[in-house]
């Protein structure tokens, strides 16, 4: 995709010792802060080192109770092949083992359609492979 560098924009949040509450509250706020109509690309992880989860759904939801129902959001969660060891996600030379990054589009200029179903896919780079 080629898309101009005003219609997107790239936020992290290492939640650690906030809430994910706070966390998600301060992703949203900057996403709105760029854009009056924000579409979510998500990433989270799941499995902190320490054994931790971070609740997903949870987190869907209140998005959904800060920017509305009717938000586009889409994404996953960072698995770890089962070794249930920890998960990690990052960007822009961040990273977490327990937080969220997104790409966010301004759905005033790009579209964002897609189809949300639930299963399992490994995806990523496998070792021996």
């Amino acid at each position: 995709m080629d898309l101009n560098k005003n219609n997107y924009s790239i936020l992290f949040e290492d939640i650690q010792e906030r809430s994910l509450e706070e966390a998600t509250q301060s992703m949203i706020e900057s996403a709105l802060k760029k854009f009056e109509k924000p579409a979510f690309i998500l990433v989270t992880t799941l499995l902190k080192s320490d054994g931790g989860m971070l609740d997903g759904e949870g987190m869907v939801r209140y998005i959904e109770k800060l920017a509305g129902p009717d938000i586009s959001m889409f994404g996953g969660m960072a698995g770890d092949d089962l070794s249930f060891k920890g998960t990690w996600i990052f960007t822009q030379g961040k990273s977490t083992d327990y937080g969220m990054a997104a790409l966010v589009l301004d759905e005033s200029k790009i579209e964002l359609h897609g189809l949300a179903f639930s299963g399992w896919k490994p995806m990523g780079v496998f070792p021996g492979q």
